[in-house]
């Protein structure tokens, strides 16, 4: 089985509307990234996280995931974080593709998972 490819994001101090759309944009125009990868999002050095509803919306719209990609976010501890990412979780539906994880390393076990 060849092995999966997949996009590590780490977000450290207060996360904005801004960084996100910078690094969507920079995967956009990495020559080397290919929309069938799966993302590992390590929010562990994320202090807040400052967005909301129609931040999220908006971030759909400019993902350049599909909807088949597996997204895993990892948050250790802090629950501000925590809370914002379980609710774009539920704006997303609670969609199968995306799991929150305590570690980095479960969230790796998981996103290496086919099925």
């Amino acid at each position: 089985m060849p092995a999966r490819h997949v996009v590590h994001v780490d977000d450290s101090g207060v996360v904005t509307f801004d960084e996100v759309l910078h690094q969507l944009a920079s995967l956009r125009a990495d020559p080397n990234f290919s929309p069938d990868f799966d993302e590992i999002v390590d929010m562990s050095g994320a202090s807040d996280v400052r967005l909301g509803y129609d931040e999220f919306k908006r971030m759909d719209l400019l993902d350049p995931f599909p909807e088949t990609s597996k997204q895993a976010i990892v948050i250790p501890t802090n629950p501000a974080v925590y809370g914002v990412t379980r609710m774009y979780h539920l704006i997303q539906n609670e969609d199968p593709t995306i799991k929150i994880f305590r570690t980095e390393q479960e969230a790796r076990e998981w996103v290496k998972n086919p099925g």
